[in-house]
């Protein structure tokens, strides 16, 4: 009996980023700032894309060295939460 591999949506990076937000969460929305979504999509996509291991898609570290395994999940998480770090202080 074999099974289809369903690709499902990793909330990881999102939860990298909301761990940063918590710190200094304010209600204030008198200023537009875009670090939350780029710090979400540049988690996701460098994680799934590098660090991934599944049956349809091995990233390219995997693919190099398949003792790594899937750590997509780990490394999404710590994309998002730096990149949210880094582009936090440039909001308007």
């Amino acid at each position: 009996m074999s099974r289809a591999a369903v690709p499902a949506f990793d909330p990881t990076p999102w939860r990298g980023e909301v761990t940063r937000v918590a710190e200094k969460w304010a209600p204030n929305t008198s200023h537009v700032s875009w670090a939350g979504p780029i710090a979400m999509v540049a988690g996701v996509v460098l994680s799934v894309w590098l660090f991934s291991n599944q049956e349809q898609y091995v990233g390219l570290v995997p693919s190099r060295v398949p003792e790594v395994g899937d750590i997509a999940f780990e490394v999404g998480f710590v994309i998002s939460a730096a990149v949210y770090t880094a582009l936090r202080p440039l909001r308007r």
